[in-house]
């Protein structure tokens, strides 16, 4: 083994990629990642995801300086709405689930075997202390 863990490290990060490997390969990630992949490359869907946060958007600035009318709040009920009725959307959500409960169940499994929670120690980079 070299001075710096160099061996160790290597041999961390190969065993890294099989479980990666071996993660992407379970049902419920599998289907994540296809829906994933049709939610996020059909004009559609995007379309009437770019509406809902529009009008989303709309009724929190009207809401912040008191003009919010009930009409505004109708409008980002049916622009839910007609998101959540697409397919894809419907797709998406249910795939999502199930993927997010097993990579939480994941972490706790890692944590518990480390000793320490896994996924907040290695969340995003810049993130505040």
């Amino acid at each position: 083994m070299g001075r710096d863990g160099s061996d160790d490290r290597s041999a961390v990060f190969e065993r890294t990629r099989e479980f990666v490997t071996a993660l992407k390969a379970t049902p419920s990630i599998q289907r994540f990642v296809v829906a994933q992949r049709r939610f996020q490359t059909d004009p559609g869907v995007q379309r009437l995801l770019a509406d809902v946060q529009r009008e989303a958007q709309t009724f929190q600035r009207a809401q912040q300086d008191g003009t919010l009318q009930e009409e505004q709040i109708q409008q980002v009920r049916d622009a839910q709405a007609r998101f959540y009725d697409h397919p894809l959307a419907q797709e998406f959500l249910q795939a999502r689930d199930p993927a997010g409960t097993f990579l939480q169940e994941t972490n706790r499994v890692i944590s518990e075997i480390l000793g320490f929670d896994f996924g907040q120690t290695v969340g995003p980079a810049g993130g505040a202390c």
